[in-house]
């Protein structure tokens, strides 16, 4: 699929990897929509550099109402959807023995449920063929300690990508991403930002733009679907 002039939505692209992907279709001469919870100067700074080509709109994964009001806005557009990404996610520590009911909800609500709802709601606006892609995690396969519904939502998220797959076949081609040590998250400490830059076979963290090509090449390829790409610098092996 050749990305110029094709309109690519991000959910989640206010930061971090989603912003990262803003900015490479943009760069390609993409039309590009993201879906945010909060704003940030980088989102402003994209509409001032491509008015005619960027345009952000406010979403909250955990509310019905708000994904309804998101993708009748995105409806409103000529433009019908011809990439969706799903990279919005939640992740916190949350130690066996003392989990709430919220805690898990909140964790399902923004690593797999709110995705479900959204792509349900923007079927009617998906072109054809169109392409969906999950950001998903290693951990959707093997255990993290202290992290269990965390990476039971993950995996929750990875079995919903193969039922789109099937489900959506053969007009439109559903795959995942899942990253390794890339960006770790902010209030790691030192040691745990050591210890997960060398769990892997190249001994190193990876990068924004490793997971940026994995996506683009499941864009390019139209002879995959339901596939979940790992790019986590072999650390699944281990």
């Amino acid at each position: 699929m050749e990305l110029q002039n094709k309109h690519i939505v991000v959910s989640g692209g206010s930061k971090r990897i989603g912003l990262e992907l803003n900015r490479y279709f943009l760069q390609q001469s993409a039309f590009v929509t993201c879906l945010f919870r909060s704003s940030t100067q980088d989102l402003e700074e994209l509409a001032r550099q491509y008015p005619e080509r960027f345009r952000s709109i406010r979403y909250d994964l955990t509310d019905s109402s708000s994904l309804a009001k998101a993708s009748q806005t995105l409806g409103e557009s000529a433009r019908r959807v011809d990439v969706l990404i799903n990279v919005a996610s939640d992740f916190f520590r949350t130690p066996l023995g003392s989990i709430t009911q919220d805690q898990w909800d909140r964790l399902f609500d923004t690593n797999v449920k709110g995705h479900f709802f959204l792509i349900q709601n923007l079927l009617p606006l998906l072109a054809k063929p169109s392409v969906i892609i999950n950001v998903v995690d290693i951990f959707a396969t093997k255990p993290l300690r202290g992290y269990s519904p965390y990476t039971s939502a993950k995996g929750a998220l990875l079995t919903l990508t193969r039922n789109l797959a099937a489900e959506l076949a053969p007009v439109t081609r559903v795959n995942a991403v899942s990253p390794g040590a890339v960006l770790l998250p902010e209030n790691f400490t030192e040691e745990e930002r050591v210890q997960h830059s060398k769990n892997n076979l190249l001994g190193r963290l990876g990068c924004p733009q490793d997971i940026v090509e994995a996506i683009s090449f499941l864009i390019g390829n139209d002879y995959i679907t339901g596939l979940n790409l790992k790019v986590d610098g072999g650390s699944s092996l281990l």
